[in-house]
């Protein structure tokens, strides 16, 4: 039996302005059967995370929100509105880069080495800067646990990615933005502001506000979702919280990673106000780690060594991909300073106050 809401809402959507602009919807693609698999598991993860946070979180009215998967090559992740109607776009290019990164991970024996060891010679003839030949399970030359633990990583890589569209949502991001077209929307790659930037300056609003915020709430409704699958007062203890801690961090900085495309110097910002990738980052992964030691418990330490093991381990990876060295590694791979952990949540308060404020106003 055909899903017939979802029929609906892509019906809504098919003939759209953006999602044409985003290659249109890939089910309406005459090649989309070769990403079956990928579109599975993000409509898979999209649908578990709607589901967990309409039962816990009902007054945010997730269910509205369609999710759409177009078939742009590019790596964009759009939160949209029009017509009062609410939409994610994800192009399947960023979808296919998170799952190559996935499969890269897999393949480098620096990676995971303690945890999941494998053969220095294992084949990586495969792996390329692009993603044009998107590598299948068949392509992998690993299996086991390693490949298990990789592919769990490319779910948490892809709600990392969700959440963070349905924060923009929820906490009113695209009341603020609006181009002349009326569309509203807050594209990855492309914001625009109805504020210009010298009234936004003045009442102290910038799009990188919205992304902080967005991290920061995102993470906030994926502590959530999990909470109400299992309770962290109930199932929880140090050790299984530094293991998921890991995974939240590592997967955003593969996401950060994959998105960083310029390879900008450390700290650049780019031209339409989103914050370096970088900088997310640092504060994303400080905020994972009190989170889950506020909700948890346990010495900070143990969480502040594990965040290190985060940075440090994505560092190989930026290192094994051929990063420029300073530019997410080193020569030993990179243990980003963590300085001090309640400064850097303030970064996120501060901009999480100044979107409560713009928006009641």
């Amino acid at each position: 039996m055909r899903n017939t809401s979802k029929m609906r809402k892509a019906d809504i959507w098919s003939k759209d302005i953006v999602v044409q602009d985003c290659g249109g919807l890939l089910a309406e693609n005459s090649d989309w059967e070769g990403d079956a698999g990928l579109l599975y598991m993000v409509n898979h993860v999209f649908d578990t995370n709607k589901a967990l946070l309409n039962r816990t979180r009902p007054e945010l009215r997730v269910d509205d929100i369609a999710f759409l998967v177009t078939a742009g090559t590019g790596r964009r992740a759009i939160a949209y509105a029009r017509d009062g109607a609410r939409a994610i776009i994800v192009e399947v290019g960023l979808i296919r880069a998170l799952w190559t990164r996935a499969a890269s991970i897999a393949h480098l024996p620096g990676v995971l080495a303690n945890a999941f060891p494998i053969a220095e010679d294992i084949d990586q003839s495969w792996m390329a800067e692009s993603c044009d030949s998107v590598p299948g399970m068949s392509d992998w030359d690993c299996s086991g646990d390693r490949a298990e633990y990789c592919v769990d990583l490319f779910l948490h890589m892809l709600e990392y990615v969700v959440v963070h569209e349905i924060a923009h949502h929820v906490r009113g991001h695209l009341k603020l933005v609006n181009a002349e077209t009326g569309l509203h929307l807050i594209d990855e790659t492309e914001a625009r502001t109805s504020k210009t930037p010298e009234v936004s300056a003045a009442e102290g609003f910038l799009v990188q506000d919205l992304e902080f915020d967005a991290d920061a709430y995102g993470l906030e409704l994926s502590l959530a979702a999990m909470d109400e699958k299992h309770p962290f007062a109930m199932q929880w203890d140090q050790a299984s919280a530094t293991e998921w801690q890991f995974q939240l961090i590592f997967a955003q900085l593969m996401v950060a990673q994959v998105i960083d495309d310029a390879r900008k110097a450390d700290g650049a910002y780019s031209a339409d106000g989103h914050p370096a990738p970088l900088h997310r980052a640092i504060n994303y992964g400080n905020l994972v780690s009190r989170s889950l030691q506020d909700l948890v418990g346990g010495p900070l330490q143990a969480y502040v060594d594990m965040h290190a093991v985060a940075w440090s381990e994505a560092g190989y990876v930026a290192k094994g991909l051929s990063y420029p060295k300073g530019r997410w590694h080193d020569d030993h791979g990179k243990e980003m300073a963590t300085g001090d952990y309640q400064l850097l949540e303030e970064r996120y308060f501060a901009s999480s106050r100044r979107i409560d404020g713009l928006s009641r106003g």
